[in-house]
């Protein structure tokens, strides 16, 4: 899915972030992953929505990310079922 924005004149978005979107500055595995998966949860029961990663958190403007590699669905996995299990545990003790 293609996201796209109309910036101001200062060159920040002038969309802003609501109940089915949200504005990350960069994708980062395990604790973080949890919270985007809540997150996620959260929009997909009530209407959906997007998170979009690479945007400043104020002013909401585009944030080039240095060193960025792409991470593929596996790894996202695997990252996700290892956080959850810690988390899991550490309410458990």
């Amino acid at each position: 899915m293609a996201f796209s924005f109309d910036l101001d004149n200062k060159g920040y978005i002038k969309k802003r972030e609501s109940y089915n979107l949200e504005y990350k500055q960069n994708f980062q595995l395990g604790d973080n992953l949890v919270k985007y998966c809540k997150t996620l949860v959260g929009m997909a029961n009530n209407k959906g929505g997007e998170i979009v990663f690479g945007i400043k958190n104020s002013p909401h403007e585009l944030f080039e990310q240095q060193g960025y590699s792409y991470v593929n669905g596996e790894t996202i996995h695997r990252e996700q079922r290892t956080s959850i299990g810690n988390m899991f545990k550490e309410q458990n003790n």
